[in-house]
């Protein structure tokens, strides 16, 4: 089978049918899509966001041995990235 082909069987009739899988092949094929208003942008950051939270989640229910709540994530959870140092 070659890369551009699909072989997906899709159930009921959401909003991607089977003219739109197109859309989706690859980044790039999505993104030209959205460049000519056929779609919207899949909302990445927001994507990347909840999977980071999720990757805290885990880890902070490791260390506390329990069950967190996504809540109890955000207030936990500190920022590890690097601050641009002022000048002096």
């Amino acid at each position: 089978m070659g890369r551009n082909n699909i072989n997906i069987g899709i159930i009921g009739t959401g909003q991607i049918g089977r003219r739109h899988l197109k859309n989706y092949v690859s980044p790039q094929q999505h993104w030209i899509c959205a460049l000519q208003d056929e779609v919207e942008l899949l909302p990445t950051a927001e994507i990347a966001l909840n999977t980071m939270l999720i990757s805290e989640g885990i880890y902070l229910s490791s260390e506390l041995g329990r069950e967190v709540s996504a809540e109890e994530v955000r207030e936990i959870s500190r920022s590890k990235a690097v601050q641009p140092s002022l000048p002096v």
